[in-house]
């Protein structure tokens, strides 16, 4: 399949977001979960995670910012508006599950992508008591990949998303230190008492903060060296400049 994607412009309202949280716990607890090893991929704007025995196998993660069951919240969990609860993707991630993309809208060569029949989807709740994983199985069949368009709440916009059933979402609890369907005996989420929340509430502000100000000293850093280059740069002209002239003054004979 050749598709040149649109990439949409997105307006985000958390723009203090950090994936490093979610990829290092996913590599935690893949072996448990999926069942083979994983590491974070060093490529950038790149699929996640990659198995550490096949190049193929890998899978894109997302971390939610809801507490405690997704399936009983009744505000992520119906989003899309389809008439069902849905575990919802942003489409923009459909790129890892085609064979030909691509990159963005400058360029000019389809990228081949090896995995796109093996890229397995996971998205957690805030605190990773829990998490939904969908099959490529279910995303590459049409019938169970159901396109959408709304507003959440860390955008200004309507965007394009990809929704699945619950019927075609694995859903894992944290169980007493164990990651248990919950559709096994005892697998059921256990609900969150309302001082868990409020401390988990407390714990996210915090964290959101310490990366606001990460991102906020990593611009400084940037700008720093970037005004360090262009004074660099200018000085080099001066320079050239004052030679070119010292060569094109009129020589004196006398």
């Amino acid at each position: 399949m050749e598709l040149k994607y649109e990439y949409e412009k997105r307006f985000l309202t958390n723009a203090s977001y950090d994936d490093y949280v979610v990829k290092t716990k996913i590599v935690e607890v893949s072996e448990e979960i999926l069942g083979f090893k994983t590491k974070i991929n060093e490529k950038e704007k790149d699929i996640d995670l990659i198995s550490l025995h096949d190049p193929n196998l890998r899978i894109e993660v997302e971390r939610g910012g809801w507490f405690g069951d997704f399936w009983s919240d009744p505000y992520y969990s119906n989003l899309s508006s389809l008439g069902f609860q849905t575990l919802n993707m942003p489409d923009r991630k459909l790129r890892y599950w085609m064979e030909y993309y691509y990159q963005s809208k400058m360029s000019t060569e389809l990228t081949y992508n090896s995995g796109w029949e093996k890229t397995i989807f996971v998205r957690t709740n805030w605190d990773f008591t829990q998490i939904n994983i969908v099959n490529p199985e279910t995303i590459l069949n049409p019938t169970k990949s159901h396109r959408c368009r709304f507003k959440a709440k860390n955008n200004e916009n309507e965007e394009g998303w990809v929704s699945f059933k619950r019927e075609d979402v694995k859903t894992l609890n944290l169980i007493n230190g164990k990651y248990v369907l919950d559709t096994e005996e005892n697998g059921e989420y256990v609900p969150l008492t309302k001082y868990k929340i409020e401390e988990l509430t407390l714990e996210k502000q915090k964290q959101t903060l310490n990366i606001e100000e990460k991102k906020l000293e990593r611009s400084k850093k940037v700008y720093h060296e970037r005004k360090e280059r262009y004074i660099r740069k200018t000085q080099n002209h001066l320079n050239l400049d004052k030679i070119r002239k010292k060569h094109l003054q009129p020589k004196d004979n006398n």
